[in-house]
Parts: structure tokens; C-alpha cells; sequence
């Protein structure tokens, strides 16, 4: 159908058809902006088109319905649950079943915060309900008192115990939605609520993204706000921020540091220029000219930067911040070297064209070498996927075979842009294969100069700095063809394969122009070309994604810097879902997508945009584009690194610096809601990231391990070492462990506790951050006893006589299995007492000691009362033995004269001893006169079971008649 004649100025039909449709769309585009007060569709987030008079452009989005109002749930008293408790209680069907002993109580299935009534949803969003995305809600139960058994009855209804007080009876727990009326059926418990919560102060605008990626759920449940963490960003200026008119510089009514939309800071001013700032921001410029303040693109002025330190500051209050700014590529590298060798997480929303878009441009590689580089402390670099998916062209060049001379001027075929291209480009008017790509431009007249300039960037897959394929780039004019702009660099094997032109529409008319790529000389080999064009507004007319040009390709639509990579480690690069969007799941349709054009994955994962800032500095609010994604990303890594402080360079059990970035990602990116396909994908990558989700996975488990039974070995119990190091981080970062319950108090450090008899429940929490603790995990130590017992009770006997007794030793509480001595006390004299056995082991069950109590009879009387012929001759034999020996000894003298008599006198003597021994005398003491044995009477004896410092005693009764 194509019919140029190329030795003149006419045109196809193609050609002639299509101006006439593009004048009419410009004629059409140009009545509606007339008829809506000049208010333009915010195309290009970075190059906003301001509306006649100053007015503030509006996003014309699909509007929705509002969502009618809900009906009222009728107020009903519940005897134990608080009314938002009661209200939920209602929307989660119960499940008041027993959940199996050593099994967790499952949540609900299908439970939704966004299908709850309003006020529970109301409660959730001011921080009054903590209510995790799986059903689980944070309540007080009041119980009659903190028992180990009661405990165990919470955990077996489905609460996971978290910390507990005696004081008031009060457990905290988390509950799964639907055993709350289990949980208030016990008989112990009295009332459940939700906890009181402290609520930090706040600044006059928070973006919507905080509520939206769940990063104030995290602030709120885990106690963290990114303390202890530094958040580097990298964008055009600060402006907005500090006063002027001074050199050091504090804030001024209005600004952020006065609403508290940023730190407290102190700026420094040089001849009016702001050079540096300390405090909560600490700034530095790499611009030549050293100025924070000035902007991008030719911008004086420039406060994305503090748009940006908003976000991330309104997610990650507690977080140090930093900032650098640039003009260059060379500048823009500095600022990355400095912020990733004093910053834990780094932040960009800077995209770089008339670069290779495959990782390797300068500013790319050196990204994701800083980010790699193990002497730095970084552990997280964010940058925006880009804006560009309106605005891209990709496809390997077609020989149209229609030589461009008569309208370029030079010799060589035109490419020929596809309907649909190798990667399905758009053909908005419906033209079909064409040599000229169209885009729209305003005369600088209509709207103050928005939208009236383009720059189109031209690049193709040659190896940069040794390009040997010449191609050419030029903008005509639709009307006449003339050419209004062009790039005709030459490419003899040692360039870049580049060509870039700029335009302003000073013709007097709003209307179309066409891009046309010319092989020149057709020597140049067919390459596959990437265009960007910046600037443009949207064509309007049968586009559907607000396209910048006809031929439009949202495939591969990632400029250099937003591809940056790295190894081991990548980059995170962010696309945006804009907070207006009734369920946040579809993508902007600027958000550029991927692959790169490496094949990588692009975006890695998805944050909101069209968020509120103060606008400080004139910057605009809502803050679109990929630019507000990517800090809320940046603000979620800081909280997580707080979550997870081992993945912090420097801290206590620190993870090697490979393995911490690694661990930070994959939190981010495996805890995303996965959008789009199924999977990551080229549009959502990982999908939108869950603040809340991620910071779950950084929350370590409580193990206290079994339950213990031990045997008692003082007054007091027994000593217990608990043991929690079955307890895990999913990080493995070092724990901290607490022990608190009816043993009283422990650590890690000192494990070592002293339980009472009887079972006691000790709850151990961990932390990996002395901020964050675990769910609680209760073991329960049973300290045995044993009891001492005896029958008869009371045994009668007399003197002289045994007096048996049954003891027993009976295990309490469980086994006892140290060795019992036995002892008694208590006796009458002239008795004793003997244990057969004397030491026994209860172990499991009962053991009996006989006890045998001996007692003494009264020794007989030898004079009297024995009155026997045998008593008489002993007794006489003692009297008369002192006498016998002194005659003897008279004698003696008087007999030794007559020897023959002398011998039979010492005869007689002997025979006296003789008869004195024979009848019980030892030669030295005489017997007593009586002895009087155990006397009568009854008497009360004490039992004693004795094992090491531990004593139990009982008594019985002895009568001796």
C-alpha cells in the first residue's frame, strides 16, 4: 500500500492519513484540556506539565464508586471479650474445638483484614488492634491467677503466651481470631482486651505506602523504627528544608524539620549556598558547585531529595540519615562510593540514557561493585525501576527499503518501526508498519512550555567505544516533513553506538512529529535499538497506556542505573502500584518493566507511590512514580536490619557481609505478594513488598525444651538448670534468652533457678535485638518430694522387750530417686532403734523400712532383793574378802616361824580369790546394787527420712509397761 515517490515530496497514503489523524487527536487533546481547566493526566512523574495560571495538574484516573457505607453490627455485651475483641469475635467463624497437645492452634482460613467490619479494620489502622494478615490478634487475658496449669490450659485453647504478670493476673498473648470464645470459655479466665499501647509522635504528613506495605504494623508489634541504622539517599536536592538568609541554619515555620517530617538538623550555609548539614540529615554534595539544593535536568532547584528522605523517614523514624547529590555520571559514582562506605542502606532514584541497558554502563557496574564490596558497610541498595514504559521503542532494525535522502538529506534506507514489533509494540493509531514513529508536542505558548520539548535517546546493541555501525536519528515535522532536530554522529569502530536529539515545539502549533532512524549509506549491520523519549506528553487519542509515541514498547523498558546488578549480590530496583488503587495491585502504567536487556529480572519488586509529602521546596504532591517507590523500600530494609541486627556490619555474631545482603533481600523480596503472574515476573518482580511479612521472618522461636521432672534436694526444692538453646533465629543471629515464672527469674547467663516442690511453669522468651521478643514457649519443671509414714501409730511392749513398726517412704509429685537414710529420735533411755533397710531409693513407687525399738528390763538385785543362797555367798565373798586378806596377812608373821604351816596358809588365800572370781567379780569394780531398765511410760518418737539436705520426718508411739 506503500507508494512514496522518493523524487519528490509526496507522500503514501499511510503517511497522509496518519497526519491527519494525529492533527485531529491534537486538535481533540487540546479542547479537553480547555474544557478541564488545563488539568493534564501526570504523565512523567520527573516532568510534570503544569496547567495554565499555575493550576496544579490532576491524575485522571478510572474513577470507582465509593464504597457504600457498611451496615451497623448490633452492639451485644459480651460477659468477657472488649467490644472490638466481641465485634471480631463475630466476623471469624469460632472454632472452640481442643487443639491437640504439642500442636500450635491453626488461624482461620480465609481470614482477611479488608473482609472484616469497619471498626475492626478501623482499629487495625490507628495501631489499636495488632492484627497479623494470618488472624492473629495481640490481646490481655485476666485470669485468676498465673498457675502453670492455667498456662498450659491458654496454650492448649490456642494462645501463644508471651509474657505474663503476677502482679495483676494479667498473660499476653497472641490469639488466632477464631479461638477467642475458646480462650474466654476457660473458667479461670476473667476478661480479655487488647493492650495498652504507646504511640509515638509523628509529623504533619505520612505517606499512605506506610500503612499500604505494613511497615507501621512492624513499628507497632516489634518495637522498631530503624534505630541504630543508617539510610543513605541519592537524588536531586534538599530543598525546602532549611531557612535561608543565615549560615548556621535551622528550620522555619512550615518546613519539615518544623513538622517533624524529618530530624532535627542544622544546615550550613556558604554565600547563600547550602554545602553541607549535620544532625539527623547529614548531607554532602558532589556537585562542582557543592550547592544541595540544586536540581537535575537543568532544574535551579531541586527537592526530590527531600521528598524522598520524607518517606523514609516517616517508615523508619529512629534511622540516621544521609544524603548526596550530583550533576554527572562521574559525580553520581562518588556520591555512590560515599554513601556505601557510611551507609547501611542506600537509596537512588536516578536514571541514566544513551547507555547500554544491560548492567554494564559505568554508573551501573560501579553500583553493584559498592554495593559488593566487603570493606563497605552497606547491606541493602534500592534504586527506581524507572518511568519509562510509556515511553520506550525496542526492536532489531527493519530495511524498509525506502531511502530517507529526499527527507534527511543523506543516503539510507529507513528502519521500518513493526505493527507488532519482535516484542509486541503498541500501534496506538492503528497505521501498521510505517517509517516514522510519531509523538505529540505543545508549542511552547500553550501551557508555559510543558510539554513542548522531547529528548529522544537512540542507542543499539553494539559494544560501546568500539561501534562500527553508523545509524542516524532525525524529528520532522508532520506537516511539511522538514527536519526539525537531528543526530547524525558517526559510528566507525571505535564509538559509542549512540545517537541523542533534543526539541522544543516553537512552530507555532500543537501537533505531531515524527522520529525517523536511517541506516546510513546502508552499510551498518541490522542491531536491535533502544529508544527512550523523554519529555513527550501522552498521545491520547486509541492509546491505552498513555503512550509518549506510536510504536511503543513497555517490554525492556529499564534505563541504565535502573538495571544496576551486582554479585553475589544484586541491586533491588522498585516499581510502583499508586496508593489510589483500590486493592494496590496494578502497576503504573509509567513503571518501567523488564527484563534488562541481559535478560535479568526487573523491577525485583514493587512499592506505592502517588503518596503524600509536604511538598516542601515546591516539589509536588502526591509524590508519583517509580522515585517514591523505591524509598519505601529503603525505609522497610531499615526496620528489618533493626529486626535483625546481625545482618548489620560490625554487630554482636554479625553474618559475612555476602551472606547478610543475601539474607536482607530474600527477606524482602520472598515475603512480597506476588502480583501479576504467578511467580516473579517482568512487570512486579518479586511482587509488592510486605514490610510486616518480611519482619515475621526475623522473629526467632522460643524452645525451652522438654518439660523436666527432678528430685528434690533441700528445704527450698531443687536446683534447675533451664536450657533454651534449642531455641532458633531464622537469621541466625545470637539470642538472648529470659526466663521468668513460678521458679522466679533467668537468663542465658545464669540458667540456674530454684523450683519449689510440685510443678511450676517457667515461660522463656528470646530476642535477637533486646527490642523484639518471641512468641513465649513455657516449660514446666516438677520438682518431686516424699512423705515419711508408720503404722502402727503407737506399739505397747515391756521393758526388755522389741517394738516393730512399718515405715514407709512414698514418692511425691513423681519419682524420687535419691537415696533416703532413716534416722529416729525421741526414744526412752535404756532403748534403741534400727531401720531394716536403713536407706532406701522410692524411685516410682512406695518402699517399707521395719523399725525395731529394743527396750532394756531391769537387771536383778543381788542383796537385796535377790535373797538367794547364790546372791548371799557372792555377796558375802566381797564383804569378807578385805577381811579374809588382812587376817591372812597377821598371820603371816606369826605362822612363818612354824614353816611347815606357812604354806598351807598362802594355800587358803588362794583359794578365797578363787571362790571370788568363780563368782562373778572382774578383780577390780563390784556390781551394782540394781539396774532399773527401760523405764515405763509412753513416749513420742520421731521418724526421720534424711536425703542430702532435703528432711522429712513423721511420729508413733511407744508405751512401755
Amino acid at each position: 500500500m506503500k507508494k512514496i515517490n522518493v523524487r519528490g515530496r509526496d507522500l503514501s497514503l499511510h503517511f497522509i492519513l496518519m497526519v491527519g489523524v494525529l492533527l485531529l487527536v491534537g486538535v481533540a487533546a487540546l479542547a479537553f484540556f480547555v474544557r478541564t481547566g488545563g488539568s493534564i493526566r501526570r504523565h512523567d512523574p520527573k516532568a510534570v506539565m503544569l496547567a495554565p495560571a499555575g493550576a496544579r495538574p490532576e491524575r485522571l484516573l478510572s474513577r470507582t464508586p465509593e464504597t457504600p457505607g457498611e451496615p451497623q453490627v448490633k452492639v451485644i455485651k459480651h460477659p468477657k471479650l472488649s467490644t472490638p475483641l466481641a465485634t471480631l469475635a463475630r466476623a471469624v467463624p469460632q472454632d472452640t474445638t481442643a487443639t491437640p497437645q504439642g500442636e500450635q492452634a491453626r488461624p482461620p482460613v480465609g481470614f482477611a483484614i479488608a473482609l472484616l467490619p469497619k471498626s475492626v479494620r478501623d482499629a487495625v489502622h490507628t495501631g489499636m488492634m495488632h492484627l497479623s494478615n494470618d488472624g492473629y490478634v495481640q490481646v490481655y487475658i485476666r485470669v485468676s491467677e498465673i498457675s502453670g496449669d492455667n498456662l498450659q490450659a491458654l496454650k492448649s485453647a490456642g494462645a501463644t503466651l508471651e509474657l505474663h504478670e503476677s502482679k495483676r493476673n494479667i498473660v499476653q498473648a497472641r490469639v488466632p481470631a477464631n479461638r477467642l470464645e475458646a480462650i474466654a470459655a476457660l473458667s479461670f479466665v476473667k476478661s480479655i482486651r487488647l493492650p495498652e499501647y504507646g504511640f509515638p509522635n509523628v509529623g504533619s504528613v505520612t505517606t499512605e505506602g506506610d500503612a499500604i506495605l505494613n511497615a507501621d504494623d512492624v513499628r507497632n508489634s516489634f518495637g522498631v523504627d530503624g534505630t541504630g541504622v543508617t539510610v543513605g539517599v541519592i537524588s536531586d536536592g534538599i530543598a525546602g528544608i532549611f531557612a535561608t538568609g543565615c549560615t548556621t541554619c535551622g528550620s522555619v515555620l512550615g518546613s519539615p524539620l518544623d513538622t517533624g517530617d524529618l530530624p532535627i538538623s542544622t544546615g550550613i550555609r556558604n554565600a547563600g549556598v547550602l554545602t553541607s548539614t549535620s544532625g539527623g540529615l547529614i548531607a554532602q554534595s558532589f556537585r562542582a558547585d557543592g550547592d544541595l539544593e540544586a536540581g537535575l535536568a537543568g532544574a535551579p532547584t531541586g527537592a526530590e531529595g527531600t521528598a524522598m528522605l520524607e518517606i523514609v523517614h516517616d517508615l523508619a523514624p529512629g534511622a540516621q540519615l544521609r544524603f548526596a547529590n550530583f550533576a554527572t555520571s562521574l559525580e553520581f559514582n562518588q556520591a555512590v562510593d560515599f554513601l556505601a562506605d557510611n551507609s547501611d542502606v542506600v537509596i537512588d532514584d536516578i536514571g541514566f540514557f544513551g547507555a547500554p541497558y544491560d548492567g554494564t554502563s559505568s554508573v551501573s557496574a560501579n553500583t553493584g561493585t559498592e554495593f559488593n564490596d566487603d570493606t563497605n558497610p552497606i547491606r541493602a541498595y534500592f534504586t527506581a525501576v524507572g518511568n519509562e514504559a510509556n515511553k520506550h521503542y525496542q526492536d532489531t532494525f527493519v530495511d524498509s527499503t525506502v531511502d530517507g535522502q529526499p527527507f534527511t538529506g543523506l543516503p539510507g534506507n529507513l528502519h521500518l518501526f513493526q505493527s507488532p514489533g519482535t516484542n509486541g509494540n503498541a500501534d496506538c493509531f492503528g497505521v501498521g508498519s510505517d517509517v516514522v514513529d510519531a509523538i505529540f508536542l505543545f508549542d511552547v505558548s500553550t501551557f508555559g512550555g510543558a510539554g513542548s520539548s522531547v529528548d529522544v535517546f537512540l542507542v543499539w546493541n553494539d559494544p560501546f567505544g568500539a561501534s562500527g555501525n553508523d545509524y542516524d536519528l532525525f524529528l520532522l515535522r508532520s506537516d511539511t516533513l522538514a527536519v526539525v532536530a537531528q543526530s547524525i554522529d558517526p559510528q566507525d569502530g571505535n564509538d559509542l553506538p549512540v545517537e541523542f536529539l533534543s526539541f522544543s515545539n516553537t512552530t507555532g502549533l500543537d501537533q505531531v512529529f515524527f522520529i525517523v532512524i536511517q541506516n546510513f549509506n546502508n552499510l551498518a549491520a541490522f542491531v536491535e535499538f533502544d529508544m527512550f523519549i523523554r519529555g513527550a506528553p501522552a498521545l491520547g487519542g486509541s492509546c491505552t497506556n498513555f503512550e509518549n509515541n506510536n510504536f511503543n514498547t513497555v517490554f525492556s523498558s529499564v534505563p541504565a542505573q535502573s538495571d544496576s546488578g551486582g554479585t553475589p549480590v544484586s541491586v533491588m530496583s522498585a516499581g510502583a502500584i499508586d496508593a489510589a488503587d483500590p486493592l494496590n495491585d496494578d502497576i503504573e502504567f509509567f513503571s518501567s518493566n523488564g527484563p534488562t536487556n541481559d535478560g535479568r529480572l526487573k523491577p525485583d519488586g514493587t512499592a506505592i507511590d502517588g503518596v503524600s509529602i509536604t511538598g516542601a521546596g515546591g516539589f509536588g504532591t502526591p509524590f508519583f512514580g517509580t522515585s517514591a517507590a523505591a524509598p519505601h523500600g529503603a525505609g522497610i530494609a531499615a526496620l528489618l536490619l533493626q529486626s535483625a541486627p546481625c545482618l548489620l556490619d560490625g554487630s554482636v555474631g554479625a553474618l559475612a557481609d555476602p551472606t547478610a545482603r543475601q539474607t536482607l533481600r530474600d527477606l524482602i523480596l520472598n515475603n512480597a505478594v506476588d502480583l501479576g503472574a504467578a511467580g516473579s515476573d517482568q512487570v512486579f518482580g518479586f511482587g509488592r513488598i510486605d514490610a510486616l511479612a518480611s519482619a515475621n521472618q526475623t522473629t526467632p522461636t522460643a524452645n525451652a525444651g522438654s518439660d523436666q521432672t527432678v528430685t528434690g534436694t533441700s528445704a527450698s526444692g531443687a536446683s534447675v538448670t533451664l536450657d533454651g538453646t534449642s531455641s532458633s533465629d531464622p537469621n541466625s543471629c545470637p539470642l538472648t534468652f529470659t526466663w521468668a515464672g513460678g521458679c522466679g527469674t533467668a537468663s542465658a547467663s545464669t540458667p540456674t533457678v530454684t523450683c519449689p516442690f510440685g510443678t511450676s511453669s517457667m515461660n522463656l522468651t528470646v530476642t535477637n535485638n533486646g527490642v523484639t521478643l518471641s512468641s513465649g514457649d513455657s516449660v514446666v519443671v516438677t520438682v518431686t518430694d516424699f512423705t515419711v509414714g508408720v503404722s502402727p501409730a503407737s506399739a505397747t511392749v515391756n521393758r526388755g522387750q522389741l517394738a516393730t513398726y512399718n515405715v514407709t517412704l512414698t514418692p511425691q509429685f513423681g519419682a524420687f530417686d535419691n537415696a533416703i537414710s532413716l534416722s529416729c529420735s525421741g526414744l526412752p533411755s535404756l532403748s534403741s532403734c534400727s531401720f531394716s533397710p536403713a536407706s532406701s531409693t522410692p524411685g516410682g513407687s512406695q518402699v517399707t523400712s521395719t523399725l525395731t525399738v529394743s527396750t532394756t528390763a531391769p537387771s536383778a538385785s543381788l542383796w537385796p532383793p535377790g535373797n538367794t543362797s547364790e546372791g548371799t555367798l557372792a555377796y558375802a565373798s566381797w564383804l569378807g574378802m578385805p577381811g579374809l586378806a588382812l587376817f591372812g596377812l597377821t598371820l603371816v608373821g606369826r605362822v612363818a616361824r612354824r614353816r611347815g604351816r606357812f604354806w598351807l596358809l598362802i594355800a587358803a588365800l588362794v583359794s578365797l580369790l578363787a571362790l571370788q572370781v568363780a563368782c562373778g567379780g572382774d578383780g577390780g569394780t563390784p556390781p551394782p546394787l540394781s539396774s532399773p531398765g527401760t523405764p515405763t511410760g509412753t513416749s513420742t518418737i520421731t521418724i526421720t527420712g534424711t536425703s542430702g539436705m532435703l528432711q522429712r520426718s513423721t511420729t508413733a508411739t511407744l508405751t512401755v509397761q
